[in-house]
């Protein structure tokens, strides 16, 4: 009898349309420091954003960006996990690192784009860009 073993998926994926904002937003160009370190940073907040917004959209073609091992175990895996909780308003999801990197993605796929028109696209520094965001999207005390 042969036992099988449950495998987790290991990659974080994004809409392949999507990819040309992230590598924008994460890639110093000419000395200009981009809003976000990494790829991870970005799709956190997307995911945040796409939550505030209740906008999960489904991932249509997607490409794999990074792997499960770059979260943080204190930091950003325990905000995956409430993401999937608030979501499914059941803590059996954290049993399945699938699901939660599915709803994560998809709110990632929703946050995205406002991330795209508020910091990316609008005139001025990207950095002082976010800050407006982050004071619309996740305020402090409200």
């Amino acid at each position: 009898m042969t036992q099988q073993i449950a495998t987790q998926r290991d990659r974080i994926y994004i809409n392949e349309s999507h990819h040309g904002i992230y590598k924008d937003l994460t890639t110093e160009k000419e000395g200009s420091p981009q809003p976000f370190k990494t790829m991870k940073d970005l799709f956190l907040l997307a995911a945040l954003i796409g939550y505030r917004q209740e906008k999960r959209l489904t991932l249509e073609q997607g490409t794999g960006i990074f792997a499960w091992a770059q979260f943080s175990a204190q930091e950003d895996v325990p905000v995956l996990r409430a993401l999937a909780i608030a979501e499914t308003g059941d803590v059996n999801v954290l049993a399945n690192q699938d699901e939660l990197l599915t709803i994560a993605e998809e709110y990632a796929n929703g946050g995205i784009v406002e991330i795209q028109e508020q910091v990316a696209e609008m005139p001025g520094n990207r950095i002082a860009n976010l800050v407006g965001l982050l004071q619309k999207w996740l305020p402090i005390g409200s």
